[in-house]
């Protein structure tokens, strides 16, 4: 009793660090719930997307109506046509029937040898995925805050096993693809002990879970048309541009590569064929790193913020904002860095980066909403490009929304490729154990 409550706690001390929001609370009994989600898939499917039962005892129904509730086709193997709603009453083709009448088998589990269960168990269900981890993996008992399924941690634990009971809508980080037959989610299981001295070797597990895609009901084919029409949408006119250019000022073009620590240098201006607005002053409100052109996609690094705080320069002294001879271009100036995530490429390659920077007109004189602030770090103290330093207060705190006359636009700059061959990189080493429980 004594080691389940001790148990218990650092479940609890887990959830309490963790950063993802887990739907609901902590399993109360998880081999219960292990056990429940053992029901047939394709029956589980059935019910979920409407089908009603049909009972096959010989005694009641005949041999003619005893059919499985739904059949698993690949999308090659589905006579579409022979469904197309018609008039009037029309035999199926032989092929067609023997595809439905025949046996409904499934596999709830693959098969174990010697009665052994494996360190790792899945179950895929229709709306979840189940994880359960035998401990007697480990040779320590505080695993809990280094076991992971994606973002999550175990949420269950009972008898010989810690258990991950999560639905594909948890926010566990799953990744989907969506192939033809099938909808498949993939999570990684992994182990990260941390520490002076390692008692257990880290691993990562990578797992899937296959979903079909088709089923054909008895009653109703559906057929749906597509109706046909053209939506016309205005275009974005783009209004300003951002160049990337390397420390010799060359204009950086898609996929130029750029050594790790190097100083890179962006420039801000009105695009060409847009006009110029009188006693007014270009701003670059915010900037931020990506992996990809998508400006909304993760991970982000905040370079600029706050309506025109450097926020690089408060770790890095070689970042500013540049003065120029117009106040229509802002420049600024950083060196090359690598995302957290970037560190997973193959060693020497690289990986691909773009900026993205909220630009927009505003007065010619800074105001707290609108600047052009860098952080002095032997001064510790942050300093306007041109106009008094008091504007820049706020970028300690939250700088304040004023309504602006002028619409901002976010633009990106050419892609460059961070070359760290000449660096340090530290390499992951782990095993993979792919296991499909829908695979037969």
């Amino acid at each position: 009793m004594k080691s389940l409550c001790v148990g218990l706690v650092l479940l609890m001390l887990c959830f309490a660090n963790s950063e993802v929001e887990i739907r609901g609370q902590v399993v109360s009994d998880p081999e219960a719930e292990w056990n429940r989600v053992a029901v047939p898939v394709r029956k589980d499917l059935g019910r979920s997307i409407g089908l009603k039962s049909v009972n096959t005892n010989s005694s009641i129904l005949p041999v003619s109506r005893r059919v499985p509730i739904s059949v698993i086709v690949s999308s090659s193997n589905d006579p579409k046509e022979a469904f197309k709603p018609e008039k009037g009453v029309r035999e199926l083709p032989d092929a067609v029937k023997r595809m439905l009448l025949q046996a409904s088998g499934f596999t709830t589990a693959p098969p174990t040898g010697g009665g052994t269960l494996p360190p790792v168990e899945v179950r895929c269900h229709i709306d979840r995925m189940y994880v359960r981890v035998r401990k007697s993996m480990f040779k320590i008992r505080n695993v809990l805050k280094n076991l992971k399924l994606g973002n999550c941690c175990p949420n269950g634990i009972y008898g010989d096993h810690y258990y991950f009971l999560y639905p594909l809508t948890a926010k566990c980080g799953f990744e989907t693809q969506s192939n033809v037959d099938d909808f498949i989610v993939r999570a990684t299981l992994r182990y990260s002990p941390f520490g002076a001295a390692i008692r257990d070797m880290p691993f990562r597990i990578n797992i899937h879970c296959k979903y079909p895609r088709f089923f054909h009901s008895y009653k109703v084919g559906i057929y749906p048309k597509v109706q046909g029409g053209t939506v016309h949408k205005q275009l974005k006119h783009c209004v300003f541009k951002l160049i990337a250019k390397d420390e010799y000022g060359n204009e950086i073009k898609d996929n130029d590569a750029v050594l790790l620590g190097k100083m890179l240098q962006f420039e801000a201006k009105r695009a060409e064929g847009t006009p110029l607005p009188e006693k007014r002053r270009l701003y670059i409100d915010k900037c931020f790193l990506t992996t990809s052109r998508n400006p909304g996609s993760e991970p982000k690094y905040h370079v600029i913020e706050k309506g025109g705080c450097m926020m690089d320069s408060m770790v890095s002294e070689r970042s500013k904002f540049l003065t120029c001879n117009s106040k229509y271009v802002q420049k600024f100036a950083m060196p090359t860095v690598v995302l957290n995530d970037s560190m997973s490429s193959p060693l020497g390659l690289g990986q691909k980066l773009f900026m993205h920077c909220e630009i927009s007109w505003g007065p010619e004189k800074a105001t707290e909403s609108q600047k052009a602030c860098t952080y002095n770090l032997q001064e510790k103290r942050w300093q306007e490009l041109y106009d008094d330093d008091s504007v820049c207060a706020c970028c300690d705190f939250a700088c304040g929304s004023i309504l602006r006359s002028s619409k901002s636009d976010i633009v990106t700059s050419h892609a460059w490729k961070v070359d760290w061959s000449n660096s340090d990189v530290g390499l992951d080493i782990g095993f993979e154990h792919i296991y499909d429980p829908m695979d037969s």
